[in-house]
């Protein structure tokens, strides 16, 4: 495993000694080396150019977003979580968040190797190109951010031909314990539109949230665009009072990720989409792909095609069907489970 791994308990011990701001990454996931290394470049960078601690982060980890995704992303980790880290480090003029999130609209990258999924791309851009809402819920690590990344790179490829959505605003959800659909989403899509140069920068604490949401309507009068809020908490009550605001300009879609289903009434023109676990011969191939011992394409190959069969005679699927879990037994095989798998094969060819 990656020397990653120790640094989120480092992390707890360097708080405990005193240290005011601890940077350190999620211990109980797998990290990407690369995803590291990219997000040190951007957070440091940031901080000599003045940026907050705050700010730098944000920036660390939306660089790491754009590349290799969001569940990258979420595993690197600013502690204390309630502490106070607009504060910057080197001596130069201080750009806090309001300059930090004053950017274009980005769309996060599905991941480098996504499998299983074209029949569900395909039934979510259906049902997007035909209804004003939708729901897409699964489990976690069911890869429903994942997937919804993927079908919006796919839409923003196609825009000659997918006239019904000519825009795409994607918005990651605020992981900050707490944290409103407002937080979350609102204040992150006025700052894209602030940067598209679509309406003025708002004044923080400014407007009562449907007039927010009416203020964004006015911004993307005459556009055809869809808006994704990636990561909803669906028990926010401010929830429904966005969709009801946005849903008065019938040229903006909105796509909401969640983990479970949203429980009060919405439009009719609303379509909710269940994303459910791969298949064996996809979650096989997965498997193969992340697994330490099937280093080339021929093993690779080999080793999908052994579980493949070996799952279909157990009558199970590995990891449940679940991407985030077939990856996470994937990285933790041992070579003797993998010998032993082999030979289970090897039994079942005599």
């Amino acid at each position: 495993p990656s020397t990653a791994l120790l640094a989120a308990k480092m992390g707890e011990a360097l708080i405990e000694a005193g240290v005011p701001h601890v940077v350190c990454c999620d211990h109980n996931e797998m990290l990407n080396d690369d995803a590291a290394l990219k997000f040190t470049d951007s957070f440091y960078f940031a901080l000599v150019r003045g940026y907050t601690i705050q700010a730098s982060f944000t920036k660390g980890r939306q660089a790491v977003a754009k590349v290799f995704g969001r569940d990258e992303e979420e595993k690197f980790w600013l502690l204390p979580e309630h502490s106070d880290h607009e504060k910057p480090l080197f001596d130069a003029d201080v750009i806090g968040w309001d300059d930090c999130d004053r950017r274009g609209k980005y769309i996060p990258a599905p991941p480098s190797i996504f499998l299983g999924r074209q029949i569900d791309m395909y039934e979510l851009l259906h049902s997007l190109r035909k209804n004003q809402v939708v729901t897409l819920t699964g489990g976690k690590g069911m890869g429903c951010s994942s997937l919804a990344a993927a079908v919006c790179h796919y839409i923003d490829e196609r825009r000659t031909t997918i006239t019904e959505i000519q825009e795409v605003y994607f918005i990651c959800a605020d992981k900050v314990l707490g944290a409103t659909t407002l937080d979350s989403f609102i204040r992150p899509l006025q700052h894209q539109l602030v940067a598209a140069g679509k309406m003025g920068m708002p004044e923080e604490g400014s407007s009562a949230l449907p007039h927010i949401c009416e203020d964004i309507c006015i911004a993307l009068n005459g556009s055809s665009v869809l808006l994704v809020f990636d990561g909803a908490d669906v028990r926010d009550e401010a929830l429904p009072v966005v969709i009801n605001g946005l849903f008065k300009m019938s040229t903006i879609k909105l796509l909401i990720t969640a983990p479970s289903p949203i429980d009060f009434p919405i439009t009719q023109d609303h379509k909710h989409v269940v994303l459910s676990p791969l298949d064996t011969e996809s979650s096989a191939r997965l498997f193969a792909e992340f697994c330490p011992y099937s280093d080339t394409p021929t093993k690779k190959k080999d080793l999908a095609t052994r579980l493949e069969s070996v799952e279909k005679i157990r009558g199970e699927k590995i990891g449940e069907g679940i991407p985030m879990d077939i990856i996470n037994a994937a990285n933790n095989m041992t070579f003797d489970e993998y010998e032993l798998l082999e030979k289970e094969y090897e039994l079942l060819q005599e």
